[in-house]
Protein backbone atom coordinates (compact mmCIF):
# COMPACT_ATOMS: atom_id res chain seq x y z
CA UNK A 1 0.00 0.00 0.00
CA UNK A 2 2.87 2.41 0.93
CA UNK A 3 4.32 2.09 -2.24
CA UNK A 4 1.16 2.78 -4.37
CA UNK A 5 0.59 5.37 -1.73
CA UNK A 6 4.08 7.47 -2.79
CA UNK A 7 3.79 6.27 -6.38
CA UNK A 8 6.74 4.07 -6.89
CA UNK A 9 4.73 1.34 -8.57
CA UNK A 10 1.32 1.64 -10.15
CA UNK A 11 -1.86 -0.38 -8.79
CA UNK A 12 -3.53 -2.56 -11.74
CA UNK A 13 -7.26 -1.98 -11.95
CA UNK A 14 -8.19 -5.26 -10.51
CA UNK A 15 -6.35 -4.28 -7.29
CA UNK A 16 -7.76 -1.00 -7.02
CA UNK A 17 -11.29 -2.52 -7.18
CA UNK A 18 -10.10 -4.79 -4.16
CA UNK A 19 -8.61 -1.95 -2.16
CA UNK A 20 -12.07 0.49 -3.07
CA UNK A 21 -14.10 -2.32 -1.34
CA UNK A 22 -11.91 -3.10 1.63
CA UNK A 23 -11.75 0.61 2.30
CA UNK A 24 -15.27 1.43 1.07
CA UNK A 25 -13.63 4.53 -1.15
CA UNK A 26 -15.50 5.11 -4.55
CA UNK A 27 -13.60 3.16 -7.18
CA UNK A 28 -13.45 6.34 -9.66
CA UNK A 29 -12.25 8.70 -6.74
CA UNK A 30 -9.39 5.92 -5.98
CA UNK A 31 -8.11 5.98 -9.62
CA UNK A 32 -7.70 9.64 -9.81
CA UNK A 33 -4.47 11.50 -9.79
CA UNK A 34 -3.61 14.17 -7.22
CA UNK A 35 -4.25 16.64 -9.74
CA UNK A 36 -8.19 15.47 -11.03
CA UNK A 37 -8.74 15.27 -6.98
CA UNK A 38 -8.14 18.59 -6.24
CA UNK A 39 -9.85 20.05 -9.51
CA UNK A 40 -12.82 17.58 -8.68
CA UNK A 41 -12.76 19.33 -5.08
CA UNK A 42 -12.68 22.77 -6.98
CA UNK A 43 -15.78 21.77 -8.65
CA UNK A 44 -17.64 20.94 -5.53
CA UNK A 45 -16.46 24.60 -4.43
CA UNK A 46 -17.33 26.21 -7.55
CA UNK A 47 -21.18 24.32 -7.50
CA UNK A 48 -21.53 25.31 -3.76
CA UNK A 49 -21.42 22.00 -2.58
CA UNK A 50 -19.41 22.25 0.24
CA UNK A 51 -21.28 22.31 3.75
CA UNK A 52 -20.55 26.01 5.21
CA UNK A 53 -19.03 24.27 8.56
CA UNK A 54 -16.63 22.30 6.36
CA UNK A 55 -15.23 24.95 3.80
CA UNK A 56 -12.20 25.88 5.85
CA UNK A 57 -11.20 22.47 6.85
CA UNK A 58 -11.98 21.65 2.63
CA UNK A 59 -10.13 23.94 1.16
CA UNK A 60 -7.03 23.95 3.47
CA UNK A 61 -6.86 20.37 2.89
CA UNK A 62 -6.90 20.43 -0.77
CA UNK A 63 -4.65 23.54 -0.34
CA UNK A 64 -1.85 21.45 1.33
CA UNK A 65 -1.87 18.71 -1.60
CA UNK A 66 -2.22 21.61 -4.13
CA UNK A 67 1.77 23.17 -2.63
CA UNK A 68 3.13 19.82 -1.99
CA UNK A 69 2.54 19.00 -5.75
CA UNK A 70 3.41 22.71 -6.93
CA UNK A 71 0.06 22.68 -8.54
CA UNK A 72 0.27 26.81 -8.62
CA UNK A 73 -2.75 27.24 -10.78
CA UNK A 74 -5.11 24.88 -8.49
CA UNK A 75 -3.55 26.48 -5.49
CA UNK A 76 -4.26 30.02 -6.42
CA UNK A 77 -7.82 29.34 -6.82
CA UNK A 78 -8.16 27.40 -3.96
CA UNK A 79 -5.87 30.11 -1.75
CA UNK A 80 -8.71 32.70 -3.11
CA UNK A 81 -11.69 30.93 -2.23
CA UNK A 82 -10.17 30.47 1.11
CA UNK A 83 -9.22 34.48 1.71
CA UNK A 84 -12.97 35.24 0.37
CA UNK A 85 -14.68 32.71 2.55
CA UNK A 86 -12.50 34.65 6.05
CA UNK A 87 -13.58 37.71 4.69
CA UNK A 88 -17.24 37.09 4.31
CA UNK A 89 -17.19 35.86 7.56
CA UNK A 90 -15.21 38.39 9.13
CA UNK A 91 -12.54 36.20 10.23
CA UNK A 92 -9.76 38.55 10.63
CA UNK A 93 -7.00 35.97 12.42
CA UNK A 94 -7.35 33.85 9.77
CA UNK A 95 -6.97 36.31 7.22
CA UNK A 96 -3.82 38.02 8.87
CA UNK A 97 -1.98 34.29 8.81
CA UNK A 98 -3.14 33.62 5.30
CA UNK A 99 -2.29 37.03 3.56
CA UNK A 100 1.51 36.23 3.40
CA UNK A 101 1.14 32.77 1.70
CA UNK A 102 -1.83 34.70 -0.37
CA UNK A 103 0.97 37.19 -1.56
CA UNK A 104 3.63 34.87 -2.26
CA UNK A 105 1.52 32.32 -4.79
CA UNK A 106 0.25 35.92 -6.42
CA UNK A 107 3.93 36.14 -7.40
CA UNK A 108 4.53 32.92 -8.49
CA UNK A 109 2.03 32.42 -10.17
CA UNK A 110 1.10 36.16 -11.78
CA UNK A 111 -0.55 36.73 -15.24
CA UNK A 112 -3.33 39.72 -15.56
CA UNK A 113 -6.23 37.60 -14.39
CA UNK A 114 -4.79 36.53 -11.30
CA UNK A 115 -3.42 40.12 -10.89
CA UNK A 116 -7.06 41.54 -11.14
CA UNK A 117 -8.23 38.59 -8.48
CA UNK A 118 -5.33 39.41 -5.51
CA UNK A 119 -5.84 43.30 -6.21
CA UNK A 120 -10.28 42.82 -5.96
CA UNK A 121 -9.60 40.38 -2.82
CA UNK A 122 -7.00 42.47 -1.23
CA UNK A 123 -9.26 45.69 -2.07
CA UNK A 124 -12.05 43.65 -0.78
CA UNK A 125 -10.05 42.57 2.91
CA UNK A 126 -9.25 46.79 3.02
CA UNK A 127 -12.97 47.72 2.42
CA UNK A 128 -14.06 45.62 5.47
CA UNK A 129 -11.65 46.35 7.76
CA UNK A 130 -12.51 50.18 6.84
CA UNK A 131 -8.92 50.57 5.52
CA UNK A 132 -10.98 52.71 2.49
CA UNK A 133 -7.27 54.45 1.30
CA UNK A 134 -5.61 50.83 1.10
CA UNK A 135 -8.90 49.53 -0.88
CA UNK A 136 -8.49 52.75 -3.29
CA UNK A 137 -5.37 52.08 -3.79
CA UNK A 138 -5.94 48.25 -5.23
CA UNK A 139 -9.04 49.27 -7.10
CA UNK A 140 -7.19 52.16 -8.59
CA UNK A 141 -4.14 49.25 -9.78
CA UNK A 142 -7.16 47.27 -11.24
CA UNK A 143 -8.58 50.29 -13.57
CA UNK A 144 -4.66 50.76 -14.48
CA UNK A 145 -4.60 47.19 -15.63
CA UNK A 146 -8.25 47.31 -17.15
CA UNK A 147 -7.27 50.44 -19.41
CA UNK A 148 -3.63 49.29 -20.32
CA UNK A 149 -5.03 46.06 -21.94
CA UNK A 150 -8.39 47.53 -22.75
CA UNK A 151 -11.38 45.03 -22.53
CA UNK A 152 -10.91 41.50 -24.33
CA UNK A 153 -14.10 39.82 -25.83
CA UNK A 154 -15.34 37.15 -23.75
CA UNK A 155 -12.79 38.11 -20.94
CA UNK A 156 -13.80 37.64 -16.68
CA UNK A 157 -13.47 40.69 -14.20
CA UNK A 158 -14.01 40.59 -10.96
CA UNK A 159 -15.17 43.45 -9.06
CA UNK A 160 -16.04 44.29 -5.49
CA UNK A 161 -19.61 43.33 -3.77
CA UNK A 162 -19.52 47.04 -3.12
CA UNK A 163 -19.07 48.12 -6.87
CA UNK A 164 -23.05 48.74 -8.70
CA UNK A 165 -22.45 47.58 -12.19
CA UNK A 166 -24.10 49.36 -14.05
CA UNK A 167 -24.06 51.02 -17.39
CA UNK A 168 -21.92 53.99 -16.13
CA UNK A 169 -19.39 51.75 -14.81
CA UNK A 170 -18.82 49.74 -17.58
CA UNK A 171 -18.86 52.94 -20.06
CA UNK A 172 -15.85 53.73 -17.16
CA UNK A 173 -13.95 50.82 -18.28
CA UNK A 174 -13.93 51.80 -22.04
CA UNK A 175 -10.05 53.92 -22.92
CA UNK A 176 -10.60 54.16 -26.60
CA UNK A 177 -12.76 53.18 -29.53
CA UNK A 178 -11.75 53.10 -33.12
CA UNK A 179 -13.41 51.04 -35.89
CA UNK A 180 -9.47 50.07 -37.10
CA UNK A 181 -9.49 52.99 -39.19
CA UNK A 182 -10.84 56.04 -37.03
CA UNK A 183 -11.07 56.57 -33.38
CA UNK A 184 -15.32 56.72 -32.58
CA UNK A 185 -16.55 58.53 -29.47
CA UNK A 186 -17.09 56.56 -26.48
CA UNK A 187 -20.92 57.36 -26.88
CA UNK A 188 -21.43 55.87 -29.34
CA UNK A 189 -21.38 52.65 -27.80
CA UNK A 190 -24.38 50.92 -26.55
CA UNK A 191 -23.91 49.13 -23.68
CA UNK A 192 -26.31 46.04 -22.31
CA UNK A 193 -25.68 44.41 -19.14
CA UNK A 194 -28.09 41.60 -17.46
CA UNK A 195 -27.30 39.79 -14.72
CA UNK A 196 -27.31 35.96 -14.20
CA UNK A 197 -28.48 33.20 -11.90
CA UNK A 198 -24.87 32.95 -10.51
CA UNK A 199 -24.58 37.00 -9.74
CA UNK A 200 -22.21 37.41 -12.30
CA UNK A 201 -23.08 40.24 -14.58
CA UNK A 202 -22.79 39.93 -18.71
CA UNK A 203 -21.53 43.18 -20.25
CA UNK A 204 -21.98 43.41 -23.90
CA UNK A 205 -20.85 46.55 -26.18
CA UNK A 206 -21.69 47.16 -29.36
CA UNK A 207 -20.69 49.12 -31.74
CA UNK A 208 -21.80 50.95 -35.38
CA UNK A 209 -18.87 51.83 -37.66
CA UNK A 210 -18.76 54.50 -39.91
CA UNK A 211 -19.25 51.83 -42.76
CA UNK A 212 -22.47 50.60 -40.80
CA UNK A 213 -21.21 47.72 -39.42
CA UNK A 214 -21.91 46.52 -36.63
CA UNK A 215 -19.65 45.25 -34.12
CA UNK A 216 -20.03 43.55 -30.76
Amino acid sequence: MSCIENGKIKADSEILHYISKKLDIDYNYLVQDVYEQIEENLNLLRKNEVPLDKIDEFINYSLEYAMDYSYLDLAFELIHRLFNFYVENNKIENIQLLISQYYDLYQKSSNDENTLIYYNDMASFFMKTKEYNEAINYFSKMREIIEENGIKDKKSYRVDSSVKVNKSYAASLITKVSDNYTKVKKSKVKIAITKKTSGDYKVVYTLKDQAGNVRT
